[in-house]
């Protein structure tokens, strides 16, 4: 009897050790996922230097024509606003050069890229720049977002679990912003 008692209790046991050792792994797994995603980024000094020089000399009037993409923007820009346009094909994509700042200061920004159902993913931004020697404001902007399994979401580890495979994130785009001309009014 003593020996039946033992034998199941081995099963049990052999149960309990494998559910906590997925515990901890998966705890160690959301601790190096959150910790990398989380890393902050000195700002680049090239950056800090131009938006100091355009902030030093920027006009409270001007007109901007950039492309974005395969689409072309020749607007004017009041106070950080574009108030009129002379052409804009972007529809709602164009920027002031406040705003181009502002994309370039996403780099390194890690946010969660989330579906209907889940928020698996998330989104990996990385940002190269170009600046006007003189005036400092953005000449180039490329920007690459690559999607990825978001670790730190239980989402992720259901999905592994459901289907064993890791989420299906693997989407990478480029975007490209080139400012042709910058004119005071």
């Amino acid at each position: 009897m003593h020996s039946a008692i033992r034998s199941m209790h081995h099963p049990f046991a052999l149960m309990l050790c494998t559910v906590g050792g997925a515990a901890l792994l998966l705890l160690g797994f959301l601790l190096v996922g959150r910790a990398a995603g989380n890393v902050a980024r000195e700002p680049d000094p090239a950056f800090l230097e131009a938006r100091a020089r355009w902030q030093a000399n920027s006009f409270s009037s001007y007109r901007l024509v950039a492309t974005f993409d395969t689409c072309f923007y020749d607007v004017v820009v009041r106070r950080d606003r574009i108030t009129g346009g002379l052409r804009d094909s972007c529809i709602n994509q164009a920027r002031s050069i406040s705003g181009l700042f502002e994309v370039i200061a996403r780099d390194g920004e890690v946010t969660p890229n989330c579906g209907l159902r889940h928020c698996a993913c998330e989104a990996v931004t990385q940002v190269q720049a170009e600046y006007d020697a003189r005036l400092g404001y953005p000449t180039e902007i490329t920007v690459f977002v690559e999607t990825r399994p978001r670790w730190t979401s239980l989402d992720s580890w259901q999905m592994l679990i459901e289907t064993r495979a890791p989420p299906l994130c693997s989407v990478k785009t480029i975007r490209s912003i080139r400012v042709l001309h910058v004119e005071p009014l």
